[in-house]
Parts: C-alpha cells; sequence; structure tokens
C-alpha cells in the first residue's frame, strides 16, 4: 500500500446477496447454459459461441451456490460491477451532518471529504447537506443584521435557533419530530426553533408545525428566498403562526 494510503478510510465492496428464488433460477439458468455449451461443441465449428456459453453456464452456477452477484465480471473488453446501492450508509452520513452539533461541524466536513475521496457517490448527499447549511446561517446572519430585523431581534422576548435541513425528498412528520427534539435539547426548553428545508414539509409534518407554538418552519433553496427566510424569522421572533398584514 502507498505511503499516502495509510490512514485513508477504505470503502469495503459488498456483493450483493440473492434470494432462494433468484438462486434457484440462476443455478438452474447456469446448468441450461453448462449442457448448451457442451452440446454445441460437437455440433458447431464456431468457438466463440460454446466457450461463451459455457462460461455464463458457469458463473450462474457459482452464483446460484454461492449466493451473491460476483463484484465484478469482465468478458473481452466489456466490464461490469454488481455493488449495492449504498443508500443505507449514504443516509447515516447524511443524518450524522444533519444532528452533529453546530460547534463540531469542522470535524464532521472533515470526515465528509475523507470520504468522498473514496466513495463520492455516499459522501454527494452529505456534502450537498453541508453546503445547504452554510448557505442558509450565512443568509440567516445578513437577514438577523438588516435595521428593522435586528430591533425585533432586541426587542424579542426570546430567542430563535435556526436549524437547517437538507432533505432528499418531502420531510415526514417523524423526521420532523426528531429535529424538533434535538433542537429542544440545545435550546434548553428556552426560546423558538425555525426549521429551514431545501423542499416542503409532508402534509402530516405541516400540521405538526401547526399544533407546536414554538416551532415555525421556512423553506428555503437558496439566496433568491431570502424574504422567504426574513418572514420565518420575524414570525419566530414575534411567535406568530401566520404572516400578519
Amino acid at each position: 500500500m502507498a505511503d499516502e494510503e495509510v490512514g485513508r478510510p477504505q470503502l469495503l465492496r459488498t456483493a450483493p446477496s440473492l434470494g432462494r428464488p433468484s438462486r434457484w433460477a440462476a443455478f438452474l439458468l447456469g446448468l441450461a447454459g453448462l449442457g448448451a455449451g457442451g452440446t454445441s461443441v460437437f455440433i458447431t465449428h464456431l468457438e466463440a459461441g460454446h466457450v461463451a456459453l459455457l462460461a455464463v453456464g458457469l458463473i450462474l452456477v457459482l452464483v446460484g451456490l454461492a449466493g451473491k452477484m460476483p463484484t465484478r465480471l469482465k468478458l473481452g473488453d466489456n466490464e461490469a460491477e454488481f455493488l449495492e446501492e449504498r443508500v443505507a450508509v449514504s443516509g447515516a452520513l447524511l443524518q450524522s451532518v444533519e444532528s452533529a452539533p453546530p460547534g463540531s461541524k469542522a470535524e464532521v466536513a472533515d470526515v465528509v471529504q475523507r470520504v468522498a475521496e473514496v466513495a463520492p457517490e455516499v459522501a454527494a448527499s452529505a456534502q450537498a447537506a453541508l453546503v445547504y447549511d452554510n448557505m442558509v446561517l450565512g443568509l440567516v446572519e445578513v437577514v438577523m443584521n438588516e435595521p428593522e430585523v435586528r430591533e425585533l431581534r432586541d426587542t424579542a422576548p426570546w430567542p430563535v435557533a435556526v436549524f437547517p435541513h437538507f432533505s432528499q425528498g418531502r420531510v415526514p412528520r417523524k423526521e420532523l419530530e426528531a429535529i424538533h427534539d434535538r433542537a429542544l435539547v440545545r435550546l434548553k426548553g428556552s426560546g423558538t426553533l425555525l426549521v429551514v428545508t431545501n423542499v416542503p414539509l409532508s402534509q402530516a409534518a405541516t400540521d405538526y408545525i401547526v399544533d407546536e407554538p414554538g416551532l415555525f418552519h421556512a423553506v428555503v433553496q437558496g439566496p433568491a428566498d431570502k424574504q422567504v427566510l426574513e418572514l420565518g424569522l420575524r414570525n419566530a421572533l414575534r411567535g406568530l403562526k401566520r404572516p400578519q398584514p
């Protein structure tokens, strides 16, 4: 192993497992391929055909016996990989970014970068979440320093905590409840919470927002949504659940 690779995370590639029906199907197809390939040896003068049948048949028989797809298959100039989707790993990394305390974001970003070096597809969502987090918090700082909002902040009876949350689909209620629980621990029971997401909430999550007096929400996809964020901050500072004229 090269010196520069020492200490770097290594991606362990695991082959997808097959269920019992798939194993039997692969095994039987493999036997059929071996039989057809063996028969073609005696009835044809073309080598490529029966060699391919024998090779594919043998692979399918081994797949059926082992119960796993090969991680990599190369036939001539063609190569294919059969790897499990890393949805679970990617989701866990994304959740780590979302649940990390504000003071540990730098350490989390370093871990995500190290993962991205060996598995970019696994780290992509977490990287997007970090970018979104920085964008929202930067926008919050700009809005909070505007004269009218700053005055409202200084006279508000409670602080407002902003929780950016990057999601790849509509945020379900269970996920929002988890965000709320983590925020309450940080707020120590004092203040209101503005959850900022890049996508809308599910209907159940929207109902949860309405039922929680100290919980507010805004959909902010980029700097162009600055006014939406400002309205959410104003409502959270005033304790208003709905925009007032």
